[in-house]
């Protein structure tokens, strides 16, 4: 991934989108990496900031799973107040 995405777009994405971008980018750390470590590549700014987005990308999905699993837990505390049990 070549442009930074901010970190409010990133929020925005969906699961499936940011693990796509997640890889991508993951791809893209390694060959900045072993072309700093072997000399053509000249800018280790641009790895540096590679690494950044791609943990900027991580937390985001993080976030997103913390938020979905706190979701289901407070859905599942609430009580059946109104609600019939269902019959077997």
């Amino acid at each position: 991934m070549s442009n930074t995405t901010t970190t409010k777009e990133l929020n925005n994405m969906t699961a499936a989108d940011l693990q796509s971008d997640i890889r991508t980018q993951e791809h893209a750390v390694v060959k900045l990496r072993l072309g700093v470590q072997m000399g053509s590549e000249k800018d280790s700014a641009k790895y540096v900031r590679a690494k950044k987005q791609l943990a900027r990308m991580k937390t985001a999905q993080s976030n997103a799973e913390n938020i979905s699993q706190s979701t289901k837990k407070i859905v599942s505390s609430l009580p059946n107040v109104g609600r019939t049990p269902k019959q077997s």
